[in-house]
């Protein structure tokens, strides 16, 4: 995996590119992860949860407000493609991403994320990754919220349930500060989904994921 630095754009602090920084593939193979997540997920509104929803061994995480990544590791190199297909090299997060990720002796990853602005103070939204990012933004507030791995090492990671998806994602970047797992709470009925839902939704979350048994992800 390289990146070509000399073909991106410094944006006062960080440098942004396209598909000629990295190579069209790497580009096609964050799109194409969008397209596949978001061609996963089946809507669900609260008040369908109890109809909809079936099992009794659920992960429930929470959904920021900010805009997806693949964010490809290895060694000194990392570097984000967002389902735009926009590249990004050189924030804080990700230096952070690549340490906790060296830390436990991986070379190479890539994973999924999703790059969102701090919510210490309360919710954020989409566009305040938009803000940070900006000639005159604060790009210490943006942080990586680690809901997916595709790859360790080269090999792809294939879990047979998402708790052992989270399970690693908080081993590698449990403690970090501008780096972490998304949080997540396991459920074993419609009920306690629902419950977890209403309580996170309240709090100010876009809204949760559900990972469920069944070969299916549920978006509340």
């Amino acid at each position: 995996m390289s990146i070509d630095l000399a073909s991106m754009t410094d944006r006062n602090g960080y440098l942004e590119g396209d598909a000629t920084a990295v190579g069209r593939h790497v580009v096609e193979r964050a799109i194409d992860y969008k397209r596949r997540v978001s061609g996963s997920f089946t809507p669900v509104a609260l008040d369908q949860v109890d109809g909809k929803l079936v099992g009794s061994d659920f992960c429930v995480t929470y959904k920021f407000d900010g805009e997806l990544q693949l964010v490809f590791i290895e060694d000194d190199t990392v570097f984000s493609v967002n389902s735009a297909g926009r590249v990004r090299y050189g924030l804080a997060c990700f230096e952070e991403a690549r340490e906790r990720v060296a830390a436990y002796g991986v070379q190479r990853a890539i994973l999924a994320a999703e790059l969102y602005a701090d919510e210490s103070a309360g919710r954020t939204r989409n566009y305040a990754v938009s803000s940070a990012l900006g000639s005159a933004g604060d790009r210490e507030v943006l942080r990586l919220g680690f809901f997916g791995i595709i790859e360790i090492d080269g090999e792809p990671f294939s879990p047979r349930h998402y708790r052992e998806t989270h399970a690693r994602l908080l081993e590698l970047f449990g403690d970090g500060h501008r780096v972490g797992a998304v949080p997540m709470k396991p459920a074993g009925s419609r009920y306690d989904v629902l419950d977890i839902a209403e309580d996170w939704i309240d709090a100010g979350a876009e809204g949760v994921v559900v990972h469920c048994e069944l070969p299916r992800i549920f978006k509340i």
